[in-house]
């Protein structure tokens, strides 16, 4: 079945949506390019249309690209997703169910380091389930020796520094 471009840029927001968590060029690959919905560089091509168009928004986890739904992406899949045909939409959503139950996993802390430009960094910390970000914290850094200190750091009391945090948010005065 030939898919016209709205269809096809369907496709890629119904995936991201049947997939419970962010998704990786992998996901996508199983799900749609290996299916033969459509062809891995057709795919890409409208990967980044959707970036363009703010439909979608790229994100990096653990030196991975992912790609996370805006709510302009939610909003344009949940009007429009019965434009994709029904026999698709199935093939989707089956082969996203396959993934999650295969995904499935606790919650992780995550620490990395992420440039703000040549000399300065971030230290980041996260807790994700899934893959998808619960809480989040970046603390500027310096130099990039002493974000990878941070980030070490964080690894290492990660639990006890998200415990704090959430006491603190939740804290009655």
């Amino acid at each position: 079945m030939i898919l016209d471009e709205i269809q096809s840029r369907l496709v890629i927001l119904y995936t991201m949506r049947c997939l419970k968590t962010t998704v990786t060029e992998d996901m996508f690959n199983e799900v749609i390019a290996y299916q033969d919905i459509i062809d891995y560089f057709t795919m890409y091509n409208y990967i980044y249309e959707l970036e363009k168009m703010e439909m979608i928004k790229p994100l990096e986890y653990e030196g991975v690209k992912r790609y996370d739904l805006t709510k302009k992406g939610i909003a344009s899949v949940q009007t429009l997703k019965t434009k994709i045909p029904l026999s698709i939409r199935d093939k989707i959503y089956n082969k996203a169910y396959d993934i999650n139950q295969r995904e499935a996993r606790g919650r992780r802390f995550i620490t990395d380091i992420t440039p703000i430009d040549e000399s300065k960094y971030l230290a980041k910390c996260g807790l994700y389930e899934r893959g998808t970000p619960l809480l989040e914290v970046s603390v500027f850094a310096g130099s990039k020796k002493n974000a990878t200190d941070i980030a070490e750091r964080f690894k290492k009391n990660a639990s006890m520094v998200f415990q704090t945090l959430l006491e603190k948010i939740v804290e009655e005065d």
